[in-house]
């Protein structure tokens, strides 16, 4: 929903600098367009309370895949492009040109992610494709939305949700068979939870073995950062990572060298 490390690398991740405004600003609310109305880029119509997450472009002749009969089958075959693709089926048609259609999926009274299609000529046929597509940081779409594309979103002090290039945690790939264990990446730190012990004695990626049960030490520093009921501290170092609550906390190690994963 959020680089998956090495491979690991989700494009859903990726830092992007585009600013995003919601409508006190001077963004547009595609709710208040009328059909006819231009419909510029799928970026101009995301109202980000923050920055903006993911964006994507098909310029020039498309040469990115099928092309389609009708708008709703462009949207419907994009979960290659749009990330993450479980939002696909909740899009709705919000604007229209003659050969271009705007869909958008909405959350918290804002628009968070955005679709553009168009009818025209592709390389190997001609018809409907998705010419533009963005989104939010997966942090201001549904809880359930961003687990389901493996993203963990942490909440800060007031209960809000955290931007994901600020906090966020992901389980490892499956095909790696690295799922038992779980990334945290804060900063430009990443601990890890139940390290896969023989890669870490082989290539030394942790610094320490992780601690499924110690004592929280008394310099610890409360982040603010929480998830299902668990909260973030750091050693004064930021050499280890302490998540859990009053009855008892866990040690993450912090990572040495970034993980491969073919």
């Amino acid at each position: 929903m959020r680089p998956l490390r090495i491979a690991l690398v989700l494009p859903l991740l990726l830092p992007f600098l585009a600013a995003c405004g919601d409508t006190t600003d001077g963004s547009p609310d595609v709710r208040d367009r009328p059909s006819g109305t231009a419909i510029g880029t799928a970026a101009d119509a995301v109202s980000c309370a923050g920055r903006l997450g993911e964006r994507g472009e098909n310029t020039g002749v498309y040469d990115g895949g099928e092309a389609y009969d009708d708008p709703e089958a462009a949207v419907a075959g994009a979960a290659d492009q749009v990330s993450p693709a479980d939002v696909l089926d909740e899009l709705r048609e919000t604007a229209a040109e003659e050969d271009r259609r705007l869909f958008t999926y909405d959350a918290g009274g804002r628009t968070v992610v955005a679709v553009v299609v168009r009818d025209g000529r592709t390389v190997d046929d001609d018809g409907w494709y998705v010419e533009s597509w963005a989104r939010c940081d997966l942090a201001e779409l549904p809880p359930e939305v961003a687990e389901a594309s493996g993203t963990q979103v942490w909440t800060d002090a007031s209960g809000a949700p955290v931007d994901t290039r600020t906090i966020t945690s992901y389980a490892g790939p499956e095909h790696c068979d690295w799922q038992d264990m779980t990334f945290l990446e804060l900063g430009r730190a990443t601990y890890v939870r139940r390290p896969d012990m023989a890669l870490a004695r082989d290539v030394g990626f942790v610094v320490e073995d992780w601690d499924p049960s110690t004592t929280l030490p008394d310099d610890a520093h409360d982040t603010g950062f929480e998830r299902d009921g668990e909260r973030l501290w750091l050693a004064p170092d930021r050499s280890r990572a302490y998540v859990g609550g009053p009855d008892g906390v866990e040690m993450w190690p912090r990572e040495r060298e970034p993980l491969g994963c073919a």
